[in-house]
């Protein structure tokens, strides 16, 4: 694939060639009037900012883009590479949980200055005092900054120059730092413009958030390079109410949009059958669905329930990626016909399509190194020119994830993924996550199975609202499983509930719970993108940090166990 040599080129030529026209629009967190910047005013405004952060950094040097949502984030991230910094995306902390962990983004990339707008710079107080004050960036604001000539870049990025550093979304393990070149991000922008066959007819509507890779490279950086208008929606407005993301693209005719699966689950079970005639989706081209485990059902019944709105199943795009590799690994419609039985029974593992033919994906035994037969699950490995540089802050020598080798022919080096999954026809399946397996009795278990069976047993159970992970015990790893509940749940209900999950999951995957745990609705702990932290589920559940909602005796007595505090290399 041939593409050009970075972002601040595109941005350049669409400023040049069609600078008044409407590049994005922003639909802010409550009901309001959208803003919209054109393509001439978004690069006008990023050299304003890029000329500002040259006051006091250097390139190379790293800048946190803490802002919330909007103009000022897509602003300042292009300001960053029109200057030749190092962008490092954020969000603004909202409780001391999500500041300890800005804090350590902070301390590994050491920034030089922090961007912020005036209501980031108001929530930064839980920030600063976990912040040390030696290594606290200047600060500036965003709104401050005053406008200047839309001149040219006095630093032009070169593809292997880096771009940003994305910190992994915290879903496994802590965050850590990818570094991703200007050349990764054109690469695979490019994969992506060819993949959900984009023009400058598509629409996008876009709710997830700008510092997670979906966001920024899918969101915010694929409509740029491709030459489309899109509106972007604040996360919180999706979460609040799901019908507001179907409503935009209904009313402004998206063509392209998409999430994790939780996100099509949550409009089943909460948009009302009363609000489907408002809809029209018959303009939906490419729903697309990644990040999590895609699941047939999921998308079967989301079809069945909007179709009376315009919406075909054949719009559906399952995809596969992770930061590592920038964003997009492999992607391609949805056919019925390309679904497999997962190992354990329970419904079908769906095909993400296949990879580029300059990007090589293998299935691979991370024990010895050796390839696996076609059919055969084993680690997801993967070699090409999407593939980032590495981890931020490493040492001298590449991490292990990004030095995988193969054992007969010793070609590499591949990113190890960590994801588990087998190749069938040319397509990948992915099966879950290594770190995520529960093993009872010699039986790898996948959680978001054992998920899926609990969530659906009940409608009191909160949408994409159960956990499941295993804990170490003396007898062997025992399986717990957390589930939210709306408020109203009663106490029989509660009984209810953890009998109908014993049922299901016991016949689903042969193993009975150990403990069943209700807890409050969106107390969960969740990564930004929105998907669910098991191993601080699981170290909350160790401490009893989570507070009961429905207050009935639990049937099995939990396991206690130490160290209490996460170990690092388990998440």
């Amino acid at each position: 694939m041939s593409a050009p040599l970075t972002m601040v080129d595109v941005l350049e030529l669409r400023a040049a060639q069609s600078g008044a026209v409407c590049a994005q629009t922003f639909l802010s967190t409550v009901e309001g009037t959208p803003t919209s910047q054109t393509y001439g005013q978004l690069w006008a405004r990023a050299c304003a900012i890029a000329d500002c952060l040259r006051d006091g950094a250097e390139k190379s040097d790293r800048a946190l883009v803490m802002l919330e949502p909007g103009h000022d984030y897509v602003q300042s991230f292009f300001g960053c590479m029109l200057a030749g910094i190092i962008a490092v995306p954020s969000y603004t902390p909202r409780n001391q949980r999500e500041a300890e962990r800005v804090a350590r983004i902070i301390a590994d990339s050491r920034p030089r200055v922090m961007v912020v707008n005036r209501k980031s710079a108001a929530r930064m107080r839980d920030l600063i005092e976990v912040t040390p004050a030696a290594i606290w960036p200047r600060v500036v604001v965003v709104e401050d900054i005053p406008d200047g000539a839309a001149s040219a870049p006095r630093l032009r990025p070169r593809p292997d120059d880096l771009a940003f550093i994305q910190y992994t979304s915290g879903s496994t393990r802590a965050p850590r730092g990818v570094m991703v070149t200007h050349g990764n991000i054109t690469w695979n922008s490019e994969f992506i413009r060819e993949r959900f066959r984009h023009t400058s007819e598509s629409r996008g509507v876009i709710w997830l958030p700008p510092y997670h890779d979906m966001g920024l490279i899918g969101g915010i950086l694929q409509p740029i390079y491709s030459g489309f208008p899109v509106h972007l929606m604040s996360p919180f407005r999706f979460l609040q109410h799901p019908l507001n993301w179907l409503k935009c693209i209904s009313e402004t005719r998206g063509t392209t949009s998409g999430g994790p699966d939780f996100c099509y689950e949550m409009c089943i079970q909460r948009i009302p059958e009363n609000a489907l005639d408002e809809l029209d989706l018959s303009s939906w081209q490419v729903a697309f669905s990644g990040g999590e485990p895609v699941r047939r059902s999921t998308m079967v019944r989301f079809a069945r329930k909007f179709a009376r709105c315009g919406f075909r199943q054949n719009a559906f795009f399952p995809c596969y990626g992770l930061a590592e590799a920038t964003l997009m690994v492999t992607g391609g419609f949805f056919d019925p016909g390309e679904c497999r039985p997962n190992r354990d029974g329970v419904g079908d593992t769906v095909s993400c399509g296949d990879s580029a033919s300059d990007q090589v994906v293998r299935i691979v035994d991370p024990a010895t190194g050796a390839t696996c037969a076609p059919g055969g699950t084993a680690e997801i490995w993967v070699k090409g020119p999407g593939v980032a540089a590495g981890y931020w802050g490493g040492a001298a020598e590449p991490a292990p994830e990004f030095a995988g080798f193969i054992a007969s022919d010793g070609d590499g080096p591949y990113v190890r993924t960590g994801d588990i999954g087998f190749m069938a026809g040319g397509r990948l399946y992915v099966s879950g996550r290594r770190k995520d397996l529960i093993i009872i009795r010699g039986r790898n278990l996948s959680p978001h199975d054992i998920e899926h069976l609990a969530a659906e047993t009940h409608p009191k159970i909160v949408a994409a609202g159960v956990a499941a992970f295993g804990l170490e015990h003396e007898q062997g790893e025992r399986l717990v499983c957390l589930a939210e509940v709306h408020k109203s749940t009663t106490e029989n209900e509660g009984k209810d509930i953890r009998g109908a999950i014993r049922e299901a999951v016991g016949q689903g995957v042969g193993v009975m719970p150990h403990d069943i745990r209700l807890v409050r609705p969106y107390t969960l702990p969740r990564t930004s993108s929105g998907k669910l932290q098991r191993f601080l589920c699981a170290h909350l559940y160790r401490t009893e940090a989570l507070t009961a909602h429905v207050p009935v005796e639990r049937e099995r007595t939990p396991v206690s166990l130490a160290p209490a505090t996460p170990n690092q290399d388990d998440t």
